[in-house]
């Protein structure tokens, strides 16, 4: 009687594993064999990313913490709540707008407000001139700005060429549940990044501060109107309302020091670089190059044929 077919299928299973094994120890005895030439290029893509990396500039990260400050009781919902049943009759809206941490991080990356940052030749120094630092001083790159004659080589940069900078350099982390903001600006010295953070929160804050009283002063000046305007006394007692709000806002915004922020930490000049990592992308490089030496040998032993390189001939391939 033949065997069953349950029988020929476990034979048939028994073999392909033993193929398997066969051929997984004559992969394994290729690659031995071949471990010189592996051995070699591993040891020439590690000295290559080493001399890789140490050429990457190291780039200093400055940081801020900030707390955003409460609105005081002078935000739209309680300009709109001075309004009372007026509010409803008039059909004024009563939504809210937005929060200070949201105006700040809207306006800090808008081209407004860094065309008024790009007048300060120093700050523009410190943005695209600097390639490093010496001792307790940055050092500027003398082929874009001559520090002996105070100008820049090649003419003052365009405003967007320099924006297109200034948005790579400068970040915001929030916190979400928070109002925290941690306000970060990159450079390849420590003090540029630093003098750049004070300026720009300081820049920040006066241009938010001085936004907000001309649009307060308008608005002051709008509502004395509308109430000269009119005899009736529940409106003239809204507006008048409206009025001890904007101008609660002017009064607020020019007695404080800092209109927009409580500052927590303050910018300070970083001992340690942010970046490069430059074990890590070692280590990441010689991964990437030892998984490429399996993968071409597996397919060599595949194929059984070997691709090589010659600058007369190209790439070619020949048996092994």
């Amino acid at each position: 009687a033949g065997s069953s077919p349950a029988s020929g299928t476990i034979i048939m299973n028994d073999q392909n594993i033993s193929v398997a094994e066969n051929n997984f120890f004559k992969y394994v005895a290729f690659i031995w064999k071949n471990k010189k030439w592996i051995t070699l290029r591993l040891l020439l893509v590690s000295v290559l990313s080493v001399i890789f990396v140490l050429n990457i500039p190291n780039t200093y990260r400055s940081y801020a913490i900030l707390t955003s400050k409460n609105d005081d009781g002078i935000s739209s919902s309680s300009i709109a709540g001075a309004l009372g049943s007026f509010a409803g009759m008039a059909g004024i809206s009563t939504q809210e707008s937005a929060s200070t941490k949201d105006v700040v991080l809207s306006s800090v990356k808008s081209y407004t407000f860094f065309k008024e940052l790009y007048e300060d030749d120093t700050f523009l120094v410190n943005l695209l001139a600097v390639d490093g630092f010496n001792g307790n001083e940055s050092t500027i790159n003398n082929e874009i700005y001559d520090e002996n004659k105070q100008e820049w080589v090649n003419g003052k940069p365009h405003p967007l060429d320099a924006y297109d900078k200034f948005t790579k350099k400068v970040a915001f982390n929030e916190n979400q549940k928070k109002t925290i903001i941690t306000f970060n600006v990159f450079s390849l010295s420590p003090y540029a990044a630093k003098d750049m953070n004070i300026y720009i929160l300081s820049k920040l804050d006066d241009f938010i501060r001085i936004k907000e009283v001309n649009e307060s002063k308008r608005a002051i000046n709008y509502l004395e109107t509308e109430i000269s305007n009119t005899q009736i006394p529940d409106v003239r007692d809204a507006l008048s309302k409206m009025i001890t709000q904007y101008m609660s806002k002017v009064v607020t915004s020019e007695q404080s020091d800092n209109y927009l922020f409580n500052v927590i930490e303050i910018p300070f000049v970083p001992n340690d670089k942010y970046s490069p990592k430059r074990s890590i992308i070692c280590i990441q490089i010689f991964i990437i190059f030892f998984f490429l030496e399996i993968i071409y040998y597996y397919l060599a032993f595949v194929f059984r044929r070997k691709i090589s390189f010659n600058f007369r001939k190209g790439f070619f391939t020949k048996s092994i």
